[in-house]
């Protein structure tokens, strides 16, 4: 069985979307290096009043991973049961100079941090790829994303009115430390 995904080459349909009402974009896919067009597409959704979460990689700290690491994305890293977040959990900091494509962006805060939250994604369950029918338990930062990207559909199910600024604003108000993140 096989399920449609949105990759970076399909943001820009999802930039053509009526903005009828606030809407949230969760992305589980990424890059080392940051590209220009991926980059425009989320800033067409973000310009849509379209919320943006992507999942920060597994490759540990220190990694940097692209769309998750854009100023106008959610980045999401993973904790575990105990908030610890785990080894595989991606994340650090970049200057915007580090990058062709990100050098121009006068307007985002420099040094980048990424990811911007985190959430649970050690031994989730979740659908299995294997059987259809079943369940099983994964990690990663794919598993993490969305929940983020659920509570920000509740967010906008109780307020449509809400921008990705002001979600972001209250996902950082409303969080609680997790052990090891500065």
């Amino acid at each position: 069985m096989t399920a449609p995904a949105i990759d970076s080459t399909s943001l820009a349909r999802c930039s053509g979307w009526p903005n009828k009402a606030r809407s949230v974009v969760s992305m589980t896919l990424g890059s080392d290096t940051p590209a220009t067009s991926e980059l425009e597409e989320v800033q067409n959704l973000r310009a849509l009043g379209i919320t943006v979460v992507s999942s920060s990689g597994n490759s540990g700290e220190g990694h940097i991973g692209f769309p998750s690491a854009y100023e106008p994305v959610i980045g999401v890293g993973s904790t575990d049961s105990s908030k610890n977040v785990p080894s595989f959990s991606s994340g650090g900091m970049y200057n915007l100079d580090d990058y062709d494509v990100t050098k121009g962006q006068t307007s985002w805060e420099d040094p980048q941090v990424s990811p911007y939250i985190v959430a649970p994604g050690e031994n989730v369950w979740s659908a299995s790829y294997w059987d259809e029918d079943s369940l099983t338990r994964m990690s990663g930062t794919s598993m993490a994303a969305p929940h983020v990207s659920g509570i920000v559909a509740l967010m906008l199910a109780n307020n449509p009115d809400l921008t990705p600024d002001q979600i972001e604003y209250v996902l950082r108000e409303g969080a609680t430390d997790a052990v090891g993140v500065p």
